[in-house]
């Protein structure tokens, strides 16, 4: 292969060849040109396979690479954020995936981080929240409060803004990052509320101000211009070596938020080297130095000095006052209707269906019984005036024994001797009555609604009634012969004047006459002999006389047992007397 002749292999061939004939000769053939392959290739041919084999075995290529992932991964991060930008779509979906696939094991591992997260931020709203109402209270009751939101209505101005304007101290409105070398804005952030005015045109103005101010004054290596300002808002610029830093600052800001920006600055260097080295016009790069940006805009309004609270404790009274003014006569006015509704409900007669107001004033409407008393009267006793209460009653009869009563007093009239009671729907007279009302009386009753009956009640008669019902006449044994026949007598007196007191009340007497005998004997025969005795007193008292009282004799009294005692034999053995008192007809 070099010009050399390979006579060793060529005295072989030549001897071995006439040894061999046919496919023999070009195996030995092909063995001796291996062998010469090997020679020629030497070590480093059997490296080239074990690398091809790596190379193209999976498992083994993704070894190497593994070994050697982390050093790269560190070594791309430190000159650019190539990487980063290329991983984080891969990161952002895979993230989304997972959540989606699996969203309790992804919440089982922010668990112990969400919880606290979200009870810091709740507290912080909440402290917000309640910093925010007292500054608007400060801000309301207070005379300088009362000045500023006058202020804001006269200008059409917000009361924030009105307030802002007065008590800031100071406010970074604007942060730029400006590549020193280009002028072009890197990253720009601004506080809440400002409207940015072009954020690239601010930049390259400020790079041609600076410029300007340093051709035009001659300034040295590492001179700049510091600060500007444009009506009452201050720019203040702090640069580095490949980038400077600058804010817009509303008010009268303290030195410590220049060194507030310097260390932003180096921080934003330090962090962004590598872009910074290599910046080509891209600035996306430098979206990662916003956070820190942000952290510029810083802002400090003035705490009023604390004043004695006289002002708004008047303001307060005054408003207590108002509302006082105006709920107390109208919670007073509500008390009274009720009373008044409480009153109607409780008056008998008076059924309430509807309240309620109409055009301004009070309305009850319902039942009302002509004589229930007039709902009007209540008006006064509640404290409500008339005129302002409407009220519309439809008539109805109630059937409360108080209203019965008094329709009844109402259509019989009762005379001053008699007091009449409802007892379930008995209407009881109880009392001497001429005899023309009672009998009127009788007649009127039921027809008062709410009554269906009527009776009379006399002590004069009851007590007579009770005299003569506790009057007995005794009997021998076996005779319809009284004892004592004077007894008839007495009878006969006593029934006579009861029939004079129960005429003159327009009634008549029915005296029912009973015989007994005792529990001795055949009960046929004592059945004959009580009435043989009823029979025999009936005779005697229509014989002495007991006026127009109507006497009659009543069945026999069952035989009543007795102890065997004579005594108690004696006393069965009589004849009593049932009153009856029957109006005239």
């Amino acid at each position: 292969m070099d010009g050399r002749r390979a006579e060793p292999l060529s005295a072989e061939t030549r001897e071995d060849g006439p040894a061999r004939d046919g496919a023999g000769g070009d195996v030995g053939e092909t063995q001796r040109l291996e062998e010469l392959r090997k020679l020629l290739r030497g070590p480093e041919w059997d490296r080239i396979l074990e690398l091809r084999d790596r190379l193209s075995d999976p498992a083994k290529y993704a070894e190497d690479v593994g070994r050697a992932l982390p050093s790269a991964v560190t070594l791309s991060r430190s000159r650019d954020q190539r990487l980063e930008q290329s991983l984080s779509p891969l990161v952002s979906e895979s993230f989304k995936d997972t959540v989606r696939r699996d969203p309790r094991t992804f919440a089982d591992a922010i668990f112990p981080v969400i919880g606290p997260a979200i009870r810091k931020y709740i507290a912080n709203a909440l402290a917000g929240i309640v910093q925010s109402i007292n500054q608007g209270l400060n801000n309301t009751f207070t005379p300088r409060g009362l000045r500023w939101r006058w202020e804001a209505f006269r200008t059409g101005t917000s009361f924030g803004e009105i307030a802002l304007r007065h008590s800031l101290v100071y406010r970074v409105e604007q942060v730029f990052l400006i590549h020193r070398e280009t002028g072009l804005l890197l990253e720009h952030v601004l506080a809440e509320d400002i409207e940015a005015q072009s954020p690239e045109m601010v930049a390259a103005m400020l790079t041609a101000i600076q410029d300007f101010a340093k051709d035009s004054f001659h300034a040295e290596q590492g001179e700049a211009l510091d600060a500007m300002r444009v009506g009452d808002v201050s720019v203040w610029v702090e640069e580095g070596p490949r980038a400077s830093l600058a804010a817009a600052i509303r008010g009268v800001a303290p030195m410590a938020l220049r060194e507030e920006l310097q260390t932003a600055l180096e921080e934003v260097h330090a962090t962004h080297r590598q872009p910074l080295e290599s910046f080509d016009g891209d600035a996306s790069a430098f979206a990662t130095a916003r956070p820190r940006l942000e952290e510029c805009l810083q802002l400090k309004v003035s705490e009023p000095a604390p004043s004695p609270p006289w002002f708004t404790l008047a303001l307060f009274a005054i408003g207590l006052l108002l509302l006082a003014w105006w709920f107390v006569p109208r919670i007073v006015e509500a008390r009274r209707w009720s009373a008044y509704q409480d009153r109607l409900q409780d008056e008998p007669g008076i059924v309430v269906t509807e309240t309620g107001t109409r055009d301004g004033q009070r309305y009850v409407a319902g039942l009302k019984d002509p004589l229930a008393a007039d709902p009007a009267l209540f008006l006064d006793s509640v404290g409500l005036e008339a005129d302002r209460v409407r009220s519309r009653w439809d008539p109805y009869i109630a059937l409360s024994p108080d209203l019965i009563m008094r329709r009844a007093r109402v259509r019989l009239d009762p005379p001053s001797t008699i007091d009449l009671t409802l007892q379930e729907g008995i209407l009881v007279a109880a009392g001497p009555a001429p005899a023309e009302w009672l009998h009127m009386a009788r007649l009127e009753a039921p027809t008062v609604p709410g009554v269906i009956g009527f009776q009379v009640v006399d002590e004069t008669l009851q007590d007579l009634v009770a005299d003569i019902q506790r009057l007995t006449l005794l009997f021998p044994v076996g005779s319809d012969v009284p004892n004592r026949t004077e007894v008839i007598e007495d009878v006969a007196s006593r029934l006579r004047a009861l029939d004079a007191e129960a005429r003159a009340r327009g009634q008549t007497v029915t005296v029912d006459v009973l015989g007994s005998t005792d529990d001795q004997g055949d009960s046929l025969f004592n059945v004959r002999l009580a009435m043989a005795r009823a029979e025999r007193i009936r005779a005697l008292l229509l014989a002495t006389g007991v006026g127009e009282a109507e006497v009659r004799v009543s069945g026999p009294a069952p035989a009543e047992p007795t102890d065997f005692s004579a005594t108690a034999r004696a006393e069965s053995r009589r004849v009593s007397f049932s009153i009856f008192l029957n109006p005239r007809p």
